[in-house]
């Protein structure tokens, strides 16, 4: 479909690998791990073998470090936006993400994003980082930021804002969708022009486009 920004949540195993997982709790539900061991270590993070030794929904793959480097190593104008880890150095390093000039992170303390810049990885504040700074229009363009990352809810509450970083080149793209019946991609695509994109679930663009 000519899709090239992929979203994957980052989650750290208990022995410290890195795997894609939304939280432990939902993936031990998806895999039917739950069901057959203790529910007190339901919050208890797997081991990499464990996250890998099931399928979700009982047909799909878990994606650990090893598959998702080959899988974009198989696509090579794919560019993965991380949620969730706040590490950009360590998820760069030895036996993380192999291919660091196609990377966006989406970050949540302003040492994260200086990490992130000294790294040469591109860093995408989020919401906490933009709601909490004073003077955030100053702080983004002398880090030089290109992305940041609101919810919905926020950015249609704050319009001018996003419009004015809008004219100043910076691209925000808002999550959240689907939370409400109404917030969904088409509506996203037709109303909201302060906007530069979206975390999209569910998107087909010659559709949108007719």
């Amino acid at each position: 479909r000519g899709a090239k920004l992929f979203e994957l949540d980052i989650l750290s195993t208990y022995d410290n690998k890195y795997v894609a997982a939304h939280y432990w709790e939902n993936y031990k539900e998806m895999t039917d791990y739950s069901s057959i061991n203790d529910r007190l270590r339901r919050r208890r993070p797997l081991t990499e073998k464990e996250f890998s030794s099931r399928h979700i929904y009982k047909q799909f793959t878990p994606l650990n470090m090893e598959r998702i480097n080959q899988w974009f190593g198989e696509h090579p104008d794919a560019i993965l936006i991380t949620d969730k880890i706040n590490s950009p150095k360590q998820f760069t390093g030895k036996g993380g993400f192999a291919f660091k000039d196609r990377l966006i992170m989406e970050l949540f303390s302003w040492e994260a994003v200086d990490e992130a810049l000294k790294e040469n990885i591109i860093p995408m504040p989020s919401e906490n980082l933009i709601a909490e700074t004073e003077n955030i229009e100053s702080k983004l363009k002398e880090l030089g930021i290109v992305y940041i990352a609101v919810s919905i809810d926020y950015a249609r509450a704050n319009k001018e804002l996003f419009r004015r970083l809008k004219e100043q080149g910076i691209k925000t793209y808002v999550f959240l969708l689907h939370y409400k019946v109404e917030d969904d991609e088409k509506y996203v695509w037709e109303n909201m022009d302060y906007i530069y994109g979206m975390y999209a679930d569910n998107f087909d663009l010659a559709v949108s486009l007719r």
